[in-house]
């Protein structure tokens, strides 16, 4: 997992207060933490933390680690390509 990944995987764990397994895609509805409320949660800290915004759409999307992290990359990629 690089580095964008961990902080993610972090950050979850931090936003949810749980502990998930290194290596495990952790999944929304396999995580009773991982209600709603929580999710928005999630969401805020992550456009905060790394300065990006989900839409709607994407937000709806969000249902594991490795989805979060796919969308969160190619927001990162879109925010590298504008800047450059």
């Amino acid at each position: 997992m690089n580095s964008t990944g961990n902080k993610l995987r972090v950050l979850i764990a931090e936003t949810l207060e749980t502990e998930f397994a290194p290596g495990v895609d952790v999944q929304r509805a396999s995580l009773p933490v991982w209600d709603s409320l929580n999710h928005l949660r999630l969401i805020m800290a992550v456009e905060e933390e790394f300065g990006v915004r989900f839409d709607s759409d994407e937000i709806v999307q969000i249902d594991s680690l490795s989805r979060f992290q796919t969308l969160l990359e190619a927001k990162l990629a879109g925010l590298e390509t504008l800047s450059a």
